[in-house]
């Protein structure tokens, strides 16, 4: 499929309980964006349905419900199957509002890497090795590992270096 927008590939998730209640306990409230040469495979048919799902994506945004963060803006490729995801990102202009630590939403001017996601019965585990962030005020590259499990509280092992950072605009960057 050449184009589609997200937003019309959603009700699909309803087909699926498992993928329904993964977006809930993430906290999705709304997903939007557009896909392009989007590749499908999807095995209803067999005991334990799979599926993969491969596209490049550009303006996908995420609002987030409740204590999750919200971001728009995200610009990449994605390779995404029933257990794992590898998202390639490539954007240049990214809104992030997580209202819980940060007292104004951040403008991302940059952010290039890839992340991995891998899905088990018990946790999420988000990953990767280097993540480029640019924002007006200061350059960093991470290196994350994020653990979400169930009724586990959240645990992230972060290394971070920062540089050319303005340290007039850090108020705008602490909780």
């Amino acid at each position: 499929m050449d184009f589609v927008r997200v937003q019309e590939l959603l009700p699909l998730l309803r087909v699926s309980p498992a993928l329904t209640a993964h977006a809930e306990r993430l906290g999705v409230e709304h997903l939007a964006g557009d896909f392009y040469g989007l590749y499908l495979d999807w095995d209803l048919l067999s005991p334990q349905p799979s599926w993969d799902l491969r596209t490049t994506f550009s303006a996908v945004s995420i609002r987030g419900r409740e204590r999750m963060p919200s971001i728009a803006g995200l610009k990449g490729e994605l390779d995404i199957s029933e257990k794992a995801a590898t998202i390639v990102l490539d954007a240049t202009r990214v809104e992030f509002d997580y209202p819980k630590v940060f007292r104004q939403p951040l403008t991302i001017t940059a952010l290039q890497g890839d992340v991995r996601i891998d899905r088990s019965a018990e946790r999420v585990t988000v990953s990767s090795r280097d993540l480029k962030l640019e924002t007006p005020h200061l350059q960093s590259r991470v290196w994350l590992d994020l653990l979400l499990g169930g009724d586990e509280v959240p645990f992230i092992d972060a290394y971070a270096v920062y540089e050319n950072g303005d340290i007039s605009a850090a108020s705008r960057y602490l909780p």
